[in-house]
């Protein structure tokens, strides 16, 4: 009975591998694809801005109203710090306690991926492989890898 409970186990942590991989590899092109077009997007929306309002605002302005902005925010943000207000130090402490529980399993699975990944590369090495097998096990190697840091023990 005991051997069926732990069968059983391996069983759904298997599954659980597979469904994450699939997910990984099906949704890793259409997010990545995402924030790029996203990021080019502001980018030539800043280049655009910036002569326009260089030309209409003066070349100093723009300089220096950044740098307000930026003094407000911060002015903004270091009295919410340092104010007795119970919401903002509630805040920083939930903050403070998710980045102590996060850390630590970010940092596994940081490691195991680029274990995994290193284990790829060594094999594309070690088995001369071509282009396309040669990203397949870098890729298989950093998905294992990351997905045993995630939920292994």
């Amino acid at each position: 009975m005991e051997s069926c409970a732990i069968l059983l186990g391996c069983v759904k942590r298997l599954t659980w591998f597979t469904v994450a991989a699939l997910a990984i590899v099906v949704l890793a092109g259409p997010i990545l694809g995402i924030v790029v077009t996203l990021g080019v997007f502001a980018l030539i929306g800043f280049l655009l801005w910036l002569p326009l309002h260089t030309v209409f605002c003066g070349p100093h302005s723009s300089w220096r109203s950044t740098c307000e902005g930026a003094k407000k925010w911060r002015r903004h943000m270091a009295a919410c710090v340092r104010s007795t207000d119970d919401r903002c130090h509630a805040f920083g402490v939930r903050v403070a306690d998710f980045v102590r529980w996060c850390w630590p399993r970010v940092r596994r699975v940081g490691v195991e991926a680029f274990c995994g990944a290193a284990v790829g590369v060594l094999i594309v090495v070690l088995t001369g492989a071509q282009e396309a097998p040669a990203v397949a096990a870098v890729a298989v190697g950093l998905t294992a890898g990351a997905l045993l840091g995630l939920f292994g023990e």
